[in-house]
């Protein structure tokens, strides 16, 4: 159940507590000084609490759709990105710096930009050392490649033996 739907069987919870406690006591203190406004007090809380179950359903069904939607765009995104592909990569450091160079093809129907290359080192014993993230603002066309020399990704660990690197987002042009 949803937070909204929570509230209202709480706020029902309550009104049939006071409903139930109006009957077997009436409060004239607060107005409510027959038995029967109790009764009605009762009523009042089922009907809150029938609408809580009325909403709380189509609350999750809309948020299940959403998320569904949202699960088919990342599904959607991730082939788009799937047809750009890093050809020919190679990697080097220099002075602690890392450099790569690559050919990227866009096999997409569309041009794209602002390519945003992820680039993993790891040491020789498999562990992952740094991470590096850098933005090719270039436009490559429908169909298209990119050839890139000696790309800067940035300062590595000199302990670095191995790099693993890929498109993780870009633009559409």
């Amino acid at each position: 159940m949803d937070a909204i739907g929570s509230v209202l069987m709480l706020i029902a919870g309550v009104s049939m507590l006071l409903g139930l406690a109006i009957v077997l006591h009436p409060l004239p203190q607060i107005g409510l000084a027959k038995r029967r406004d109790g009764f009605f007090v009762f009523i009042a809380a089922a009907a809150v609490s029938a609408l809580a179950h009325q909403i709380s359903p189509s609350l999750q069904e809309e948020a299940h759709a959403r998320e569904i939607a949202s699960q088919q765009q990342r599904e959607q995104r991730a082939k788009e990105i799937a047809v750009i592909k890093l050809n020919g990569f190679s990697a080097h450091k220099r002075a602690e710096r890392m450099l790569v160079s690559f050919s990227l093809f866009n096999g997409n129907d569309r041009a794209i930009k602002d390519v945003r290359i992820a680039c993993h080192a790891g040491g020789s014993s498999g562990t992952r050392v740094n991470s590096l993230y850098k933005t090719l603002y270039e436009r490559i066309p429908a169909k298209g490649s990119f050839n890139m020399r000696d790309f800067p990704m940035g300062e590595v660990d000199t302990a670095v033996s191995a790099v693993d690197c890929y498109v993780l987002l870009f633009e559409w042009a």
